[in-house]
């Protein structure tokens, strides 16, 4: 059943994959990866009855590390201004992260707005 409940996960829920069966098939592929690859537990295997709160459970680690400066040569991102730049041409008006960084440029030069009661909320956190 959905929920908004952090502790439902503790009780035996699970999260669920975001996109669909796309997200489906990513959740598998780092379950393969970081669990199957490595000998950690895969998520289900976990008892986290034994563990209250956030503690990590036994899970493999894996690292993929890559150098772009030896993908087709120096290539590689002039490659991927190209995949871009199509993109672009076939509509895609705007990149992943895209609005974040103009969102964030527009904080740094004029400010964030706050409402009054915001402000005030923060400044009972402060103390």
């Amino acid at each position: 059943q959905p929920t908004t409940d952090p502790r439902a996960i503790l009780e035996g829920g699970a999260l669920l994959p975001f996109g669909g069966h796309k997200g489906s098939a990513l959740s598998m592929m780092v379950e393969l990866l970081a669990a199957a690859l490595t000998g950690g537990h895969f998520s289900w295997e976990f008892d986290w009855s034994g563990h209250p709160g956030a503690k990590t459970p036994w899970t493999g680690q894996l690292l993929i590390v890559i150098d772009p400066s030896i993908a087709e040569g120096s290539r590689f991102a002039q490659r991927s201004r190209e995949l871009v730049e199509h993109m672009q041409a076939c509509g895609l008006s705007r990149m992943p992260g895209e609005r974040r960084y103009r969102e964030r440029e527009a904080a740094e030069r004029e400010g964030v707005a706050l409402q009054e009661q915001e402000l005030q909320s923060l400044t009972a956190l402060l103390g």
